[in-house]
């Protein structure tokens, strides 16, 4: 995105950590081997078939979304976690942020981002990480009760020590702010 070679005065990448992506998200791996398990029952019955191949299909249903499951927590979640920056100018923040599917590219001005915050989830807290929020003023039109003013959030999620890099951050956006 910056064509110049302009050095960031701060840059921030979050931290894969497997336990915390882990415990994020065994209840959808738990939810989701329990829920196929009921359907692949259901499928089981209707198709014709007894209780001698409810194990096996079973089995197999729940090691198949187990297989995707772990494959998505250490290969996708890691992938997207090495795809995202965060980097931090004079005058803007600029970032790439990986999803599951695709890569995003943003730039914003230090002017729009009118609160800046942290969020430490339970398993973070013992690592020093958190998420830091800022809150961006997206659109809005002329002031008064008839105004809309949008709110964007930007969340740089698991990153490590949250609060002092959290304290860079507004530094930076007060000089420019």
């Amino acid at each position: 995105m910056n064509g110049s070679k302009e050095i960031p005065s701060l840059l921030i990448k979050p931290k894969y950590v497997f336990t915390i992506i882990f415990f994020r998200t065994v209840f959808f791996l738990i939810f989701g081997a329990v829920f196929l398990s009921i359907v692949s029952i259901g499928v089981t019955s209707m198709a014709g078939g007894g209780d001698e191949q409810f194990g096996t299909v079973i089995t197999a249903v729940v090691s198949a979304w187990a297989a995707v499951y772990f494959l998505v927590i250490f290969v996708i979640v890691p992938g997207r976690y090495g795809a995202s920056s965060y980097r931090f100018y004079a005058d803007r923040v600029e970032f790439e942020s990986g999803t599951l599917f695709s890569l995003e590219s943003r730039s914003i001005i230090y002017p729009r981002i009118i609160e800046t915050g942290c969020v430490k989830q339970i398993f973070q807290i013992p690592r020093g990480m958190g998420n830091i929020v800022l809150k961006v003023a997206a659109a809005g039109t002329n002031p008064g009760p008839g105004n809309t003013l949008l709110m964007d959030n930007l969340v740089i999620t698991d990153i490590e020590k949250a609060d002092d890099n959290l304290e860079k951050i507004r530094e930076l956006v007060q000089k420019k702010g």
